[in-house]
């Protein structure tokens, strides 16, 4: 299909975590494991992080893996297949690149235990029309509106309520913003975010408590 996944690792605290992407879960840090499941999926043509300032850091922690630096301001290009990825390379090798019009699925670092199905089936969205896809899943719990001064205003429909996960996929052509913001740019432009069943292993893990849930998930299985 021409994919290119990207793993948004973000800062050391990205959105607010406590946990850095490099924490390890049983022994794999969570970035590794993320890498993982992107291959694992084998729908992928090329694997890249997308860091910061970290970048070079996430990726010598990925030594041995087929990744490669995520560049936007060369976005859309990718290297050619025959090009091989290397950990030091960086995106575009000159005449090596060529344009690249197919789908890009963008993945949290931090949701480690996303199982390799779930990019499958946001593949499987874009490739049959849909311009963005992600996954989600129905809340469990009430939620409640709180003004200001910590008081309940009201309750929200839960009905049509849902959680979103990573990974999104969408068109290369959709990139004009960061990559886990391109569904809310794309609802927010009117136009339709196309969604897929979630799984409740692709939680986010930003806390000691989720930490210690998916060291549990892991030993576990």
């Amino acid at each position: 299909m021409n994919v290119v996944a990207v793993v948004v690792a973000g800062g050391s605290r990205s959105a607010g975590a406590a946990v850095d992407v490099l924490r390890p879960v049983a022994g794999v840090p969570m970035l590794v494991r993320s890498v993982r499941a992107v291959l694992a999926c084998g729908l992928v043509d090329h694997v890249m992080i997308d860091g910061g300032e970290r970048t070079s850091a996430l990726l010598h922690a990925c030594a041995g893996l087929p990744v490669r630096a995520w560049q936007p301001r060369l976005a859309p290009q990718v290297v050619r297949a025959h090009s091989g990825q290397r950990a030091d390379a960086t995106s575009g090798d000159g005449a090596g690149a060529e344009r690249f019009d197919g789908f890009v699925v963008a993945h949290d670092a931090a949701r480690p235990l996303t199982p390799p199905a779930l990019f499958g089936a946001v593949l499987e969205a874009v490739r049959h029309g849909h311009e963005v896809a992600v996954p989600v899943l129905p809340l469990a719990d009430t939620v409640k509106t709180v003004d200001g001064d910590g008081l309940v205003r009201g309750t929200p429909e839960r009905a049509g309520l849902r959680v979103v996960q990573t990974p999104h996929a969408f068109r290369a052509g959709a990139v004009h913003t960061g990559l886990l913001d391109v569904a809310g740019a794309h609802t927010a432009a009117g136009r339709p975010v196309h969604t897929v069943v979630g799984d409740p292993l692709a939680f986010a893990v930003r806390t000691p408590w989720d930490l210690q849930l998916a060291e549990l998930l892991v030993e576990g299985a």
